[in-house]
């Protein structure tokens, strides 16, 4: 690609309104502008992302242009996943359709809400960590601890989790579910500030320092309604299938068998 075309290209938008006008070919196939601002409609205002996307066009067609040489159309491969992409395509335009007749209603979606953030919410503790391989570690580290050293200083020196120990040994805010079980019962009767440990885990041991605790802040409504309402239409999607499976009469033929 030549640099006066790159940089006709650059100006073209302002100057050209024929977006059919051919501005590249490659074996002979010509490339217009406007296939390009179609690939990439910010490329009709941006000249970067112009050239960048008639690029990609000059790329892909070059490969277009050999497949067709070695006549991979032909192909069973290629024959197949033509098939399985129109079946994708029908069952996407399927679900589409069927969410489309069948809209959730704000007062459902403010029901499910509810329902999921109505309880309370989870707690989570701040941590930080420090983790050895073996107690005598453990107890080493937490001596250096009661004398005087930071916690944070310790971590980063001696604990073999290198993620936590480069930033002190933090790990933030913790969902107590998420907590190894030895762990959330230590955590529980600590007092924030307090050093506990050694705590076997299944891996070496840990020592912990508890910086904060608070229950999950709760999202609002307009922070999680478009994510319900997806989960509530795939939903609807699944038991539409289910139906759909009774009233077609669906069955095994043949037993399934084997592990």
């Amino acid at each position: 690609m030549s640099k006066t075309l790159l940089a006709g290209l650059g100006v073209m938008m302002f100057t050209a309104p024929a977006f059919a006008q051919t501005i590249a070919k490659v074996g002979g196939v010509p490339i217009t502008l406007q296939q390009v601002i179609s690939a990439n409609p910010a490329a009709k205002t941006n000249k970067k992302i112009r050239q960048s996307t008639l690029f990609g066009l000059i790329n892909r067609q070059a490969v277009i242009n050999a497949a067709d040489r070695e006549h991979l159309q032909d192909s069973a491969a290629y024959k197949d996943l033509v098939a399985q992409a129109k079946t994708h395509i029908l069952i996407n335009l399927a679900a589409q359709n069927y969410v489309k007749a069948h809209p959730i209603k704000p007062a459902q979606v403010k029901q499910e809400y509810d329902k999921i953030f109505g309880k309370p919410m989870p707690m989570e503790y701040r941590l930080r960590v420090i983790q050895v391989a073996t107690y005598k570690d453990a107890k080493s580290a937490l001596d250096q601890i009661r004398k005087g050293k930071s916690f944070s200083v310790v971590a980063a020196e001696v604990s073999e989790d290198k993620g936590s120990a480069q930033v002190g040994g933090e790990l933030g805010w913790q969902i107590a579910t998420h907590l190894a079980a030895p762990v959330l019962k230590t955590v529980k009767t600590m007092k924030v500030g307090q050093v506990a440990g050694p705590v076997a885990l299944s891996k070496g041991f840990s020592l912990i320092q508890l910086l904060g605790e608070r229950q999950t802040p709760k999202p609002s409504f307009d922070d999680v309604k478009a994510k319900i309402t997806s989960e509530m239409e795939q939903r609807e999607w699944i038991q539409h299938i289910i139906k759909m499976r009774t009233e077609q009469n669906a069955h095994l033929v043949i037993p399934i068998s084997g592990n």
